[in-house]
């Protein structure tokens, strides 16, 4: 019999067992199981904090198991992290229900044996608390549920206190935004959409375009949808997009470009004229830019397989505006993935950094003089972000950092830290080039 937890359950092994993402996961999931749209967002809730609070969880776990955690078979661990999760972090759900839950879970996967230990554990767990580790770097994993090592460099770039912030910030829920497209509909009249629907908002300060929304479903189940009046998008890519400020009528290189929001978003600002080349390596996510862009009622972008880390020479000294939105660590999104933070590593920041450089040193000479070079990424470590500026300035003279447009002081480059901005995480340099 399906419910909640047991499609949880199921999406968490899946996850477990082969390294899935959660959102795509869980969505098959949820998809093929027949329950409420209540049992639905439950399952989707004890999903995603039994991920983002795993190493927490597992604490509590070896702190009130009898067994060695690495012995536990890995349903019954996964239960007992999902029990937990709802007993110390699901306030509406009573203790009772979460144990009793738990347990007949655990009778389904694990038989008599695992149901009463499940039992016995959880029930311990509820009536006491852990006492967090006193190592600065150990009590930030346990604390926030993040690898040992990221909260050794967290500290070590930022500090303790500022590391603390980052992940903290971190596990709260994320903000969701859309786009008013205004190629179609002015940002006030489709306010006044949502203020006679009911739907609560509110204006980004940052960027204009922006709104957040607290009811994406229905909006995505609306005619405005079809109708291309907005897109899905997340604030730090639309401010991405206004750093690079392109003009009316200019040539534009997007690199990394699918699934084209910020293509759209660059047509857009220019008004639907001139010429947009938005790359991706893979073909399928090339048709999405092409899909998205039809939606929105977009006919400048010209999307187009390119390996980013290949040298283009069709493309030298081409384009008017290039945005380097490059692959990246992804921790300035961890609060909408969670999996991420279990499996980026040192030697992960040090390859992907590398890689940045080589795709960045490629893309300045895909712009013309007098052009603009923007470099944006979705995470703030500094050796992907501040130092690979430093590498690509010295190894290209002809540019030089301009300082960007916005109420926010800086040199050319700022790290939007979520604890202090209210966006994602994520990085931007703008360059001009001055041979």
């Amino acid at each position: 019999m399906q419910n909640a937890r047991s499609t949880a359950l199921k999406a968490l092994y899946n996850i477990e067992k082969s390294g899935a993402y959660i959102n795509i996961e869980l969505k098959k999931c949820l998809d093929s199981a027949e329950i409420s749209d209540a049992d639905k967002r439950l399952a989707t809730e004890i999903c995603h904090g039994t991920v983002k609070y795993k190493i927490n969880l597992d604490f509590y776990i070896k702190n009130a198991s009898s067994i060695k955690i690495n012995k536990i078979s890995p349903y019954v661990k996964i239960i007992l992290r999902m029990g937990v999760y709802q007993i110390k972090y699901m306030d509406k759900i009573p203790v009772s229900a979460a144990v009793n839950e738990s347990v007949k879970l655990a009778k389904r996967y694990g038989g008599a044996r695992s149901g009463g230990f499940v039992n016995a554990v959880l029930k311990k767990i509820a009536n006491s608390e852990i006492e967090y580790p006193k190592d600065k770097a150990e009590f930030l994993s346990v604390k926030y549920s993040y690898p040992l090592e990221l909260c050794e460099k967290f500290i070590s770039d930022f500090g303790f206190d500022f590391a603390k912030d980052i992940m903290e910030k971190s596990l709260e829920r994320p903000k969701i935004y859309i786009r008013v497209n205004t190629l179609k509909i002015s940002v006030d009249d489709f306010l006044k959409i949502l203020d006679g629907e009911g739907i609560k908002y509110e204006k980004s300060a940052l960027c204009p375009d922006a709104v957040r929304v607290s009811n994406l479903g229905l909006l995505l189940k609306s005619k405005h949808f079809s109708d291309g009046l907005f897109y899905v998008q997340d604030l730090s890519s639309m401010l991405a997009c206004r750093i690079l400020a392109p003009k009316k009528g200019a040539s534009v290189l997007d690199i990394c470009a699918a699934p084209g929001g910020k293509s759209t978003y660059i047509a857009q600002l220019m008004q639907n004229d001139g010429e947009i080349y938005s790359s991706d390596i893979y073909e399928h996510k090339i048709k999405l830019i092409s899909e998205n862009a039809k939606r929105l009622g977009i006919d400048i972008i010209k999307p187009c397989i390119s390996d980013a880390t290949a040298e283009n020479k069709a493309y030298f000294d081409k384009f008017d505006f290039v945005l380097a939105d490059l692959p990246c660590s992804g921790l300035g999104i961890v609060n909408k993935k969670p999996e991420i933070k279990y499996s980026v590593t040192q030697n992960d920041i040090s390859n992907l950094a590398d890689m940045g450089l080589e795709i960045l040193n490629n893309c300045a000479k895909y712009v013309k003089k007098g052009g603009t070079l923007v470099f944006s990424l979705c995470t703030f470590t500094k050796d992907e972000g501040e130092e690979n500026v430093k590498k690509f300035l010295s190894q290209n003279k002809n540019f030089a950092l301009e300082e960007i447009d916005i109420d926010i002081e800086n040199d050319g480059f700022i790290t939007f830290y979520p604890h202090i901005y209210g966006t994602d995480g994520f990085f931007t340099a703008k360059f001009i080039r001055i041979d």
